[in-house]
């Protein structure tokens, strides 16, 4: 058992009023290699019909940060090889990504030949990789956020309401924190939005967690936004002395793709 598991078990799911040093995590992700190279609620949506409308008006976010967790979690660039000899035969090493990340394929990979990472491979495809997270987007709304939408709706961005809250706060936090000590790129959902989950540390007070800090990739903000605020990516989360998030938080979600089933017998490395 590697050390980031034995301090996750070691803290648990409940709550605890003083907790173990938990070691932070955090996967290798660029925001100028392993981003995508669009915003949300790109103007270029609009070229797909009534979907791809909806989506250059509220955003396509965890379409964004699924197809970026596909490729961080799926994927391997081999820039010295020679490119796919065809736009048909780059865009099914996408599709095949996103395949195997919708069935959690933890030890199958793409290898994408004749770039050095996804931001490159996106600059020469980018009309296809907006469509493509379009229609991830739509695929994480039904199987992953649909079934949550009824606290979804009732909390929106206000404080939490409930005990119940609160340990489903924490419980999201584990998640995301296991998740990253696994070395994939979770999904984490706040109200009306998506990001990819890159890093997660604790602060401390009183030999207690005080607070969560997450750095995330934050499809809403640009590489100038970045540029002027180094600290704009990052989330946080209050905890009280009983070793739960504080009320007032706000609810998240993990939403990240976890159907594993017969897709992922094929294509293995």
């Amino acid at each position: 058992m590697n050390r980031a598991w034995f301090v996750l078990l070691a803290f648990g799911f409940g709550g605890m009023a003083r907790a173990a040093t938990i070691a932070p995590v955090s996967i290798p992700f660029s925001f100028d290699d392993d981003s995508l190279c669009f915003y949300n609620a790109d103007p270029e949506l609009t070229d797909f019909g009534p979907l791809g409308k909806w989506g250059a008006k509220n955003g396509i976010c965890q379409g964004i940060a699924g197809v970026a967790s596909a490729f961080h979690s799926n994927a391997v660039f081999e820039p010295s090889a020679p490119k796919p000899a065809t736009r048909k035969a780059a865009l099914g090493l996408v599709s095949e990504a996103i395949r195997l990340h919708k069935g959690e394929c933890d030890h199958q990979h793409v290898r994408v030949p004749g770039y050095a990472n996804l931001a490159e491979f996106c600059r020469d495809y980018r009309h296809d990789f907006l469509r493509l997270a379009m229609d991830y987007n739509a695929n994480i709304a039904v199987l992953e956020i649909f079934p949550k939408l009824g606290k979804f709706y009732s909390r929106k961005n206000g404080p939490l309401k409930t005990q119940s809250d609160r340990r489903d706060v924490k419980r999201a936090l584990d998640s995301i924190y296991a998740r990253l000590a696994r070395g994939k790129a979770p999904l984490l959902m706040h109200y009306s939005h998506v990001v990819l989950v890159r890093g997660m540390r604790y602060e401390y007070a009183a030999g207690r967690i005080s607070r969560a800090l997450l750095d995330v990739y934050d499809s809403n903000v640009t590489a100038a936004d970045q540029a002027s605020n180094p600290t704009i990516d990052e989330w946080s989360y209050d905890f009280d002395a009983d070793g739960l998030p504080s009320m007032s938080d706000e609810m998240i979600w993990d939403v990240t793709p976890s159907r594993w089933g017969p897709r992922c017998h094929g294509h293995a490395d």
